[in-house]
């Protein structure tokens, strides 16, 4: 606490002991109050005083400044009170030119919080306050980063084909953990905040080996180096499930669609595409049998200039979820072409995806007939 002797000029600061500061804090503080007091009967009612505070940080050095009405030669006197509710600094001292005047002292303890500032002067009934706020400034800066304790883990639950559940154990920090990173295969997959210990992955493939690592990093932006991992196979496809892939592709002079995949119940199943043009609307449907090892493949030619991205979607036998690719078409205006139509072109014999016409085009889930393929049209 700084104290300094209340007279009609400004005294030096000094230090005292504990016990004596106490005593010569209430001796101050009476004397202000009377000092208050004696001046309120020949007070004038417009005489006011003016404060503002700051500190800084870095040094903790506060300044106190303002002004009082009634001018120079006034005596102006500052309290100051920590944020534990005690005494922190009082002085005295006589205005400057035009009223103004300053205290500065430097706060003796890193006791970070509002502090608040009270000033009364000669004349002056009704006291000005005002507040600062200190926050200690670390002189070591942090370069820990954060540690893994002993049997710490990464588990992976919930495993399905797809997808899967990490949890960790908490890393520890001097500080704080302020994030948590999951890699996978040695890439970053998500970044996550620091309450977080626990992570549900998805877009993962049936049936494949991944390696997952955690890491946790603070506040100052320093990161583990030897967290836990786990690896991981998820779930093989069921063997009676029958799954489907496609690709597209479109020659942009021509404007030869090209569709083509295999279904894994091999050659003989019935494979269905349907084409949505960038409009929304239906551009081409078909049917035709998978051949050797359940390839197939479709081709035709788009009927109009329609450029934009095309969405295909191809279901066949027992293929419980279709799928489905894009490609885009940008009309080469360069080459008029031909006119085409939604009319399949066949392959040579032999090859998978041979186009057969008038034939109904089956609903994969109900086996109902929703269209059919003509040589002129499709109804």
């Amino acid at each position: 606490m700084n104290i300094r002797a209340v007279y009609l000029y400004t005294a030096p600061v000094f230090k005292l002991e504990v016990v004596m500061k106490k005593i010569i804090s209430m001796t101050v503080t009476i004397l202000l109050l009377l000092m208050v007091a004696t001046s309120a009967s020949y007070a004038d009612d417009s005489s006011f005083v003016t404060a503002s505070a700051s500190v800084n940080n870095a040094n903790k050095l506060v300044t106190i400044r303002g002004i009082i009405s009634s001018g120079s030669g006034q005596q102006v006197t500052v309290l100051v009170v920590n944020p534990s509710g005690g005494t922190d600094y009082i002085d005295q001292a006589t205005s400057g030119a035009n009223g103004s005047y300053e205290f500065n002292y430097t706060l003796d303890e890193d006791v970070g919080g509002v502090y608040t500032v009270t000033v009364g002067g000669t004349g002056i009934t009704a006291k000005a306050s005002t507040t600062f706020t200190y926050t200690p400034v670390s002189d070591e800066t942090d370069d820990e980063a954060p540690v893994w304790p002993q049997g710490s883990n990464l588990k992976a639950t919930n495993i399905s084909q797809t997808s899967l559940t990490l949890t960790w154990t908490k890393a520890q920090d001097n500080i704080g953990v302020a994030n948590y990173r999951i890699y996978k295969n040695n890439e970053v997959l998500e970044t996550l905040s620091g309450i977080i210990t626990s992570y549900k992955v998805t877009g993962l493939n049936p049936g494949k080996t991944y390696t997952f690592k955690v890491e946790a990093g603070d506040a100052a932006g320093n990161w583990s180096v030897n967290g836990p991992s786990v690896i991981v196979t998820t779930n093989e496809p069921d063997k009676d499930e029958v799954r489907i892939d496609v690709s597209a592709t479109v020659n942009n002079a021509t404007k030869v669609v090209t569709i083509s995949g295999n279904i894994s119940s091999g050659p003989g199943q019935q494979v269905t595409v349907l084409v949505i043009n960038p409009s929304g609307g239906t551009d081409y449907i078909d049917q035709t049998t998978s051949g050797e090892s359940g390839s197939y493949r479709f081709t035709y030619i788009l009927d109009e200039d329609a450029g934009g991205v095309y969405t295909v979607t191809v279901g066949g036998t027992n293929v419980t979820a279709p799928v489905s690719t894009t490609f885009t078409y940008t009309p080469d205006k360069g080459n008029s072409g031909t006119p085409g139509g939604s009319i399949p072109i066949a392959v040579p014999d032999g090859e998978p995806g041979e186009v057969q016409v008038n034939k109904p085009v089956l609903n994969t889930q109900t086996g109902e007939a929703v269209t059919s393929v003509t040589e002129s049209a499709i109804t």
